[in-house]
């Protein structure tokens, strides 16, 4: 599928599906944004994404940590502040070696250990 072909199918799709109002929910499936954010008390809310970053390199180090900075992008486009990252890989074996994931993974490790993200 080419890019443009998929602009905009996403919104398509969810814009089938009810969504209830909640108070708490600030950004949810209404608002367009790839993140989802939602009140926990008066000044702070949880900020929430989900990636899957197609590679656009051969060396799976460097496709880690562009998905991850993209991930985290996400999060500072909100104005929030990272505070955990769950790392979700997955790939067809018959185009990627499965070997290469904990190399893909290993390019996260670094990020939690920074200031901003624990």
């Amino acid at each position: 599928m080419r890019l443009q072909d998929s602009a905009g199918e996403l919104e398509k799709v969810l814009s089938g599906l009810p969504s209830p109002h909640h108070d708490e929910v600030l950004v949810g499936l209404n608002n367009g944004d790839d993140a989802a954010a939602v009140r926990l008390d008066g000044d702070t809310a949880l900020l929430s994404t989900a990636d899957f970053f197609t590679p656009v390199v051969d060396d799976a180090y460097d496709w880690g940590r562009i998905a991850a900075a993209n991930a985290l992008s996400d999060i500072y486009a909100m104005g929030g502040t990272p505070k955990v990252a769950i790392n979700l890989v997955g790939w067809p074996r018959r185009r990627c070696r499965w070997s290469c994931s904990p190399r893909c993974c290993a390019a996260v490790s670094p990020w939690p250990s920074r200031p901003a993200v624990r």
